[in-house]
């Protein structure tokens, strides 16, 4: 029989090798503590918590059924439910534990910080930068990292300049802290300022080389002329040296395969997007094909007519969707520069409201009536990055939302839908070229990549089939081949009169937070149509699945 001494005692060590990060350690001590006093509520929840930050979520799981059913009301338990939530992507319920905890609890700074995590990884940037504000207003943000969370989102709300100010300012007082660096360096980035990024970057790896995600950053913007260039050097040497993590080797396989690809050495090039993939593959959720091809279909049955019920709402939005890399962002930056128009970026409105207020989606669309479907234009008028009040045109151009096209239109009847196409496999390789970080986790495979795009097509074919008059296709190759004529058709179909600043991707200030900055601010040019001919024999996966024609 251990002794309330002893137990106390265990339970301090416990919690400093955790502190540590000896994780391994410290689930074993409170395992041990639980032999001898299984209904500890304080040790149930910390048990769980080391278990999930070391990715077993499923014995953290099996922790907090434990918890729940001998406190239910716990508020420690409950807090513990919705991190566990957020680990496993269950963002339904996780939202659901923050906002009652912050609204029960407003003075409790950490429940903030979770809801502020929560709405960050819905995409909700407004509110979580008013829950980080929140959060950041204490004692417990002794070491600024949560200042540094804040300015990552306040950059994702298009704020770039209190985002930089922030960065400035923690590297000022810790020049060696990366994380700031590598946030200053995107910051710069999505402004269009790639010299001073470069700089940022070069920083980094001159001082940390094995901070590879910097090496990845700065090969995004800049051009390599040559295979001897010191960089591809440094950054072979490092593979070559101790072995890397799968994430540092995923960072320098993708800047090595772009550097290759720049210097038209396709067959290394190749080879490390192979290696790149492979790394992150490891790394991130696997893809479901059939889940997701199941999906889609019920989204066609659910979305099978094009509906009675429409929102009063006169807004007058357009939605720029298609396939990541299929030129969306340029088409954006293209339209936005209209004097009319106000460029929103992407704003992950639709995406996120399906996995909270219409959990359940696509059946939870069911029912939505005029008074649910204001509510929802209401809403994504405050989160959809800071729309300005009175603007009736803007441009959404968040790619995904070709999955939530049906319900767009019930909210905005008047929405216009420019569905961006390219080549296929110009589209698909264009995608396994990109390190998406698991946002798209049929990316890394080929398989996976032609089984999305598919379902892609199959679901868009669907709409026009609904929405014939709403939706727009551009390609891409027409738009780069002929801008003007393919621009005037775009305006004409949006209602919009011609202005000559729609021609220039380059004239326009917006920030570009996408994995295509750099190149949205070059000339319009067609150096990229067919580029996937350079890697013919090495895609045939793509070019078997997806053939010749364009989107």
């Amino acid at each position: 029989m251990v002794s309330g001494s002893q137990r106390n005692l265990q339970l301090q060590r416990a919690a400093e090798l955790h502190e540590q990060g000896k994780l391994a350690e410290a689930v074993s001590l409170y395992r041990s503590i639980l032999e001898n006093r299984h209904d500890d509520i304080r040790v149930l929840c910390l048990c769980a918590r080391a278990n999930r930050e070391m990715g077993h979520v499923d014995a953290a799981g099996e922790l907090m059924r434990t918890a729940n059913r001998l406190a239910p009301d716990s508020v420690e338990v409950f807090s513990e439910t919705g991190e566990l939530a957020m680990a496993t992507g269950d963002l339904h319920t996780a939202d659901q534990v923050f906002r009652q905890l912050t609204g029960k609890y407003p003075a409790e700074r950490r429940f903030w910080l979770g809801r502020a995590r929560v709405d960050e990884r819905l995409g909700n940037w407004q509110s979580s930068v008013a829950a980080y504000q929140r959060a950041m207003a204490g004692p417990e943000d002794a070491d600024g990292r949560i200042k540094l969370w804040l300015a990552r989102v306040l950059l994702q709300a298009r704020n770039t300049n209190d985002a930089i100010e922030i960065y400035e300012k923690e590297i000022s007082s810790h020049p060696d802290r990366c994380e700031a660096s590598l946030g200053l360096g995107a910051a710069l980035t999505a402004t269009g300022r790639f010299d001073e990024a470069q700089k940022v970057y070069r920083s980094i790896t001159d001082r940390h080389p094995a901070v590879t995600e910097a090496w990845r950053l700065m090969a995004m913007i800049r051009t390599f002329d040559s295979v001897d260039d010191p960089d591809i050097a440094a950054m072979l040497a490092l593979l070559e040296g101790k072995a890397p993590d799968p994430d540092m080797r995923a960072n320098l396989h993708f800047a090595l395969g772009k550097a290759l690809d720049d210097c038209r050495s396709f067959k290394s090039a190749f080879s490390h997007f192979q290696q790149a993939n492979e790394a992150r593959r490891s790394l991130i959720p696997a893809f479901d094909a059939k889940q997701h091809s199941a999906w889609i279909d019920r989204i066609i049955r659910a979305c099978d007519s094009p509906g009675a019920c429409n929102s009063a709402d006169d807004n007058r939005p357009i939605f720029v969707i298609g396939m990541p890399r299929s030129g969306t962002t340029l088409v954006e930056r293209l339209l936005s520069n209209h004097p009319d128009v106000q460029g929103l970026g992407e704003a992950y409105f639709f995406s996120a409201i399906t996995q909270t207020r219409l959990h359940g989606y696509p059946e939870s669309i069911a029912g939505l009536d005029e008074e649910r479907l204001k509510t929802l234009a209401a809403l994504y008028g405050e989160e959809a990055c800071g729309l300005v009040a009175g603007q009736s045109v803007w441009t959404d151009k968040m790619p995904g939302n070709f999955l939530f096209v049906g319900l767009i239109r019930a909210v905005f009847p008047k929405a216009k839908f420019i569905h961006v196409t390219r080549d296929n496999v110009d589209n698909a390789w264009s995608i396994y070229q990109q390190d998406f970080k698991g946002e798209q986790t049929y990316a890394t495979d080929f398989a996976d990549i032609v089984s999305y795009f598919r379902d892609y097509r199959r679901l868009m074919d669907h709409w026009q089939s609904l929405y014939p008059d709403s939706i727009s296709t551009i390609a891409y190759e027409n738009l780069v081949d002929d801008p003007s004529t393919a621009m005037r058709k775009l305006l004409t179909d949006c209602g919009l009169g011609w202005n000559d600043a729609c021609l220039s991707p380059v004239q326009n200030p917006q920030p570009v937070l996408t994995l295509s900055s750099w190149q949205a601010r070059q000339p319009l040019t067609s150096k990229r149509i067919g580029w996937k001919e350079h890697y013919r024999d090495f895609i045939a996966p793509l070019v078997d699945g997806l053939g010749r024609n364009r989107g």
